[in-house]
């Protein structure tokens, strides 16, 4: 371990204490850390290759500084997000860019013994909508837990945030952003949640401080939003679970719901649209929110901003930017790759962006995913 740095602010000075980690084997992003629960030299790390990795703090390797994996559970798909079960420390969730969500137990993932690399629980995450001939399987961009490990949430990508009761493979509810956190409905100008765009993780809190389960999550509308979780029974006795048969007659042509294929039940969690409450202010930087200018942690915060940053529209500016950018002259300034990206993908359907093919279907694995092609078409769109 490294010697402890000072981090200086306008205001105040942090001490960080900082961790040198090296690998004996080159290792592509890492997507997501989870601490063990009990043992603090004991992590996982999921990470863009593929692979769920178990550290060990206290085995070195070949030189001092060096620490080398003690087990690894190589996936077929870009591994998103890993954690430790809170209570129970011999389970763990993954996500993944395929869209599996798995419980796993290190005693079947990892070691010599392993059995189905580890899986106890796979959830339902496929999509399935009456005006769609196709399932859809959303990409599953991170995976969290609550604090008593009872449920836990999936962010998808251009999806809405969606919560699983531990024990129950179907989700019991999903998130939306349809109305302001008085329940009126969200004006038709004004952009509302999505997720379509960087990485995001959700958190859930609230349970320790007499709230209830409370679950936040960043949105491209730069706004973060928080919802009260209800318990897990009364959602799982308020969602809808249909036979193929019933699934013909339930709502409209816009209704989706869960399925593992076009044969097998259809499950319709319940849609919690009124947020808890909203944060402004959300952009690239790193912001401590509280709902209370002093804190366990710190002091005279101020208050955040009121107005919500408008997505401008595309101009001769953005133009010459991406022209620019495009042909070396100078590198995309940040903010306007977010913005462009944004108006771009910000309302792309999911079913149109991730059809889901079965094993035996004959299509091709491109037609799993948007073609690169189409992203560059748009950018070149934009310019014309």
């Amino acid at each position: 371990m490294t010697a402890p740095s000072l981090i200086q602010t306008p205001d105040r000075v942090y001490r960080v204490h900082s961790v040198n980690l090296h690998y004996s084997k080159p290792l592509d992003s890492i997507r997501a850390i989870s601490c063990h629960p009990t043992q603090d030299d004991d992590f996982l790390t999921a990470s863009d290759d593929g692979t769920i990795v178990r550290h060990d703090a206290r085995v070195a390797g070949k030189s001092r500084n060096r620490m080398t994996s003690i087990d690894v559970l190589a996936t077929p798909a870009e591994a998103t997000g890993v954690q430790y079960h809170p209570t129970t420390e011999n389970l763990f969730i993954t996500s993944d860019s395929s869209g599996g969500v798995y419980l796993r137990d290190t005693r079947m993932a990892f070691g010599a013994g392993r059995i189905g690399d580890g899986i106890v629980m796979k959830y339902n995450t496929k999509l399935t909508r009456k005006s769609n001939k196709n399932l859809c399987n959303p990409e599953a961009s991170s995976v969290t837990f609550n604090q008593e490990g009872t449920m836990l949430a999936v962010l998808y990508l251009h999806y809405l945030p969606t919560i699983y009761s531990l024990s129950d493979a179907d989700p019991i509810a999903t998130l939306s952003g349809k109305h302001l956190p008085d329940g009126s409905p969200v004006p038709h100008t004004q952009r509302t949640y999505s997720n379509s765009c960087t990485m995001k993780h959700g958190s859930f809190g609230g349970a320790r401080v007499g709230l209830g389960d409370l679950y936040a999550a960043g949105s491209d509308d730069f706004q973060a939003y928080i919802w009260k979780i209800p318990p897990t029974e009364e959602l799982k006795d308020k969602r809808d679970l249909l036979s193929p048969a019933e699934w013909e007659t339930y709502g409209n042509e816009s209704t989706i719901a869960f399925t593992q294929d076009h044969l097998s039940p259809k499950v319709v969690p319940v849609e919690i649209s009124t947020p808890f409450c909203k944060l402004t202010g959300v952009e690239r930087k790193i912001f401590l929110h509280s709902p209370t200018p002093v804190s366990p942690c710190t002091y005279n915060l101020e208050h955040a901003p009121t107005e919500v940053r408008q997505l401008k529209e595309f101009d001769d500016e953005d133009r010459l930017v991406y022209y620019n950018a495009i042909s070396g002259i100078r590198p995309l300034d940040v903010e306007s790759g977010d913005d462009a990206i944004l108006r771009s993908e910000g309302e792309t359907d999911v079913f149109l962006h991730r059809p889901w093919r079965s094993p035996d279907s004959t299509d091709s694995e491109g037609d799993n995913d948007m073609d690169d092609s189409d992203d560059a078409d748009n950018i070149m769109a934009m310019l014309t």
